[in-house]
């Protein structure tokens, strides 16, 4: 269960206090402190789900691996470049324009502009 809860409250981890009263329901408190790190691992989902967007505009087959190039904020593909081309299935990421690209999207994510490059590999 706790997967789960993780999931529907989108954190990374929580505690929990037992109580032996049954009807305790106890109190909640959440850090809601975004460091630098989770602010980039939330500019990193943004960029997957534009490329992801990226690909279904572009009419790519789900299982299609991509080639794709960016340009944007460095520190997110600086840190994040391994899962992005795993989310993304892509065999292949460089920073720049991506000659013969099938679907150009230029985004804007937490103030920053990212310009997204996409073709099938």
């Amino acid at each position: 269960l706790q997967e789960i809860v993780k999931e529907e409250l989108n954190v990374k981890e929580y505690e929990v206090y037992d109580s032996l009263e049954v009807d305790y329901i106890g109190y909640r408190t959440l850090d809601k402190e975004i460091t630098p790190e989770l602010k980039l691992e939330g500019e990193m989902r943004e960029v997957i789900r534009a490329i992801q967007e990226g690909r279904k505009k572009a009419g790519f087959n789900v299982e299609d691996r991509i080639v794709l190039g960016y340009t944007g904020k460095e520190d997110v593909f600086a840190v994040h470049q391994d899962e992005i081309t795993r989310e993304v299935l892509a065999t292949e990421v460089s920073k720049g324009e991506l000659s013969g690209a099938e679907y150009t999207n230029t985004v804007d994510i937490d103030g920053s502009t990212y310009t997204l490059w996409l073709k099938r590999a």
